[in-house]
């Protein structure tokens, strides 16, 4: 088994690579339509946009691959999770998602953030029940906002999570 991946912070240099995993990340889901590297490079330059990249060494390629991502913008005492995904594969429930989101909620909490939220498909069951795993509850929904390729539009669920304050000292 290999070691971890190593969570590192994103940065404008990283929207290439952002936009490939993307790609692989969400590949065959109907209602999936890859974000390009400019998209990529304009989501990062969002004000209060950050993320983290998850980065595996196999040993057997010169620099390490990207595995995993979460990008998130943050809003006042709020952030929305803008994207999180996990290459298909091997890496896939092997906690390489809850650790970027537990990073994600962490660096948010240092920063005053109280309450982080997202949108997903709601035909997408695999990512509800992570969510729903990691204290995420439905608290709003956006009916036909997810378009897919047979032309039937899916609604997006609204979840949310209150993150308790950070302990003091």
């Amino acid at each position: 088994m290999t070691a971890p991946p190593t969570l590192v912070a994103v940065a404008p240099a990283h929207a290439a690579a952002l936009a490939a995993l993307h790609c692989l990340c969400f590949d065959g889901q109907p209602w999936h339509r890859p974000w390009d590297t400019a998209e990529m490079a304009a989501v990062l330059a969002l004000p209060g946009a950050r993320g983290w990249l998850a980065l595996a060494d196999d040993g057997a390629a010169d620099a390490p691959e990207p595995v995993g991502m979460i990008l998130v913008q943050v809003a006042g005492p709020e952030a929305d999770i803008l994207t999180l995904g996990v290459r298909a594969g091997p890496w896939r429930r092997r906690g390489v998602g809850g650790r970027l989101l537990t990073r994600a909620e962490a660096d948010l909490k240092s920063l005053g953030v109280d309450r982080l939220c997202l949108e997903v498909s709601g035909d997408n069951s695999s990512a509800i029940c992570f969510y729903r795993n990691h204290g995420y509850s439905v608290c709003g929904r956006r009916p036909g906002y997810y378009g897919s390729h047979a032309g039937l539009a899916v609604d997006a669920l609204v979840l949310a999570r209150d993150l308790p304050p950070s302990p003091p000292g």
